[in-house]
């Protein structure tokens, strides 16, 4: 997955002879993944603790209305859990 994201530039910062209004800026996982910590706290989303292996996580509801943990770097937290099995209803 690219980490990129999209914004528009504050009018302080908008050079308009050396830089588009919109822009996009790839950075490395680890600072992609702060940001979208911080912008998920300013919307208030609730951010959780893994009940099994503490990494933080928020909640994004499905298309068929189920609540997926997912991880900072927008994947889902169950790719990674190694306690992953640990969360799945058994089947008969």
């Amino acid at each position: 997955m690219k980490n990129t994201i999209w914004g528009k530039l504050k009018n302080d910062a908008y050079n308009e002879s050396k830089i588009p209004r919109e822009v996009e800026i790839e950075l490395s996982e680890k600072n992609f993944s702060e940001i979208v910590f911080e912008r998920i706290k300013k919307l208030g989303v609730p951010v959780a603790e893994c009940k099994k292996c503490g990494e933080l996580m928020f909640f994004v509801k499905t298309k068929t209305g189920k609540e997926m943990p997912t991880r900072f770097n927008l994947t889902s937290h169950f790719a990674n859990c190694k306690f992953a099995d640990s969360f799945r209803k058994k089947t008969k």
